[in-house]
């Protein structure tokens, strides 16, 4: 009999898991949870793909930069405008169209990646 409860626990176990991975409600609340959290902590994120770079943001709003592996240092403050700036967007100048709008979010993951210098 015990052993005949395990077995089914442990079954139940792994076929409910990856159906409650599938269910979008639940995926939905848990990206929810993680754009909270990680909005409320300061976030560094270093890669090292065809193009090494680093994204560093603070919390609620607060300043962000991107250093490049070619020594190119991007800033904003607020959202605005990205600068090419080597210290948070104190000073610096706008980057280029083309280079703000691979800077955006949700782009800048994938775009930055595949190699940004500012000429």
């Amino acid at each position: 009999m015990t052993r005949k409860f395990v077995g089914v626990a442990a079954i139940s176990v792994f076929v409910l898991s990856p159906l409650r991975g599938q269910d979008a409600k639940f995926a939905a609340d848990n990206l929810k949870y993680s754009r909270d959290f990680y909005s409320k902590v300061h976030f560094v994120a270093m890669a090292s793909l065809p193009a090494s770079f680093k994204y560093d943001r603070y919390p609620n709003g607060g300043p962000e930069r991107i250093q490049s592996g070619d020594g190119v240092d991007f800033a904003r403050k607020d959202g605005k405008t990205w600068l090419v700036s080597d210290d948070w967007g104190e000073t610096g100048q706008p980057a280029d169209a083309q280079t703000s709008k691979r800077l955006t979010p949700g782009a800048f993951g994938s775009s930055f990646a595949s190699g940004i210098t500012q000429k």
